[in-house]
């Protein structure tokens, strides 16, 4: 069985590698961070020294970075020290992250140049989803590259969709979170309209979760207050993602010249994405 890299130990890396190590596959991980690298080094997984290190090891390796630069940073390093360069040739390489669709196409490009399968496979769900291994996967790639991912991503993931060619996974993912974003941001404002009329949120919540407002954001409303609680870096950091992925909506609507004007809203006021809602 093939050895399984895994960059990237925050708040879905982490559990993801552990899903990974607890199904009996071999598992190498790589995060700046020593805590969950003793957690996973506990339940038997390999700690790399870095990720040149990793990429020598591993012939599949999933990357859960938070950002566009950390990604760029792992993948080309510096000093010839990324996983273009220091992956084995006919290793595939994983982007889960949320990033924009041209910079995959890129990285698979460059991939291809030294022998190397790069797709795309951004994941949704809460880090509650991770852990239960019921996320889902958007893969953009190869057919044959996902099913020889398949067994893998069957660790962590229920729902795994090949929605295309490398890229296309993140248009789905991204216009997936633009309709997240904006229904949490809509029912932050509607819960704080009700507690002003002298309806208690919580029973605001109540009535719309079974009726026509009702959604995933409304289902999941009191996670979503606690989410950042748990986020690598607090609130700020979780809140500074969800405008990440706010501006790549836009970025993408612009390239198709789709004019959206709910992520330009919902961007005014990303601060207030996630804090605290009273729901009692």
């Amino acid at each position: 069985m093939q050895t399984v890299g895994v960059i990237g130990l925050g708040n879905m890396g982490q559990p993801v590698a552990e899903r990974i190590a607890r199904h009996g596959i071999d598992t190498v991980v790589y995060d700046k961070r020593e805590a969950p690298l003793a957690a996973l080094r506990e339940i038997g997984a390999h700690v790399a020294s870095s990720p040149a290190d990793l990429a020598s090891r591993c012939e599949l390796i999933c990357v859960l970075v938070n950002s566009e630069e950390q990604l760029m940073d792992v993948m080309r390093g510096g000093q010839d020290a990324g996983l273009l360069t220091c992956a084995n040739r006919g290793t595939t390489i994983v982007i889960h992250s949320t990033v924009s669709p041209a910079v995959c196409r890129e990285l698979a490009h460059r991939g291809r140049e030294s022998g190397l399968v790069v797709i795309d496979a951004p994941l949704s769900g809460l880090e509650t989803a991770a852990r239960d291994g019921t996320l889902s996967l958007m893969v953009g790639g190869p057919a044959s590259a996902l099913e020889a991912c398949r067994l893998v991503f069957s660790a962590y993931a229920s729902n795994i969709f090949h929605v295309g060619d490398v890229g296309a996974g993140q248009t789905v993912k991204i216009i997936n979170n633009l309709m997240t974003l904006v229904n949490a941001n809509t029912a932050r404002e509607a819960l704080s309209l009700a507690a002003k009329a002298g309806i208690a949120p919580c029973k605001m919540l109540e009535v719309s979760r079974v009726s026509t407002s009702d959604s995933w954001a409304l289902r999941n409303f009191d996670a979503l207050n606690d989410v950042g609680d748990h986020y690598p870096g607090g609130r700020q950091a979780f809140q500074d993602v969800a405008a990440k992925d706010l501006k790549l909506a836009i970025s993408l609507g612009k390239a198709y010249g789709v004019s959206l004007s709910s992520p330009d809203t919902a961007l005014k006021s990303y601060r207030e994405f996630f804090t605290r809602l009273w729901v009692a």
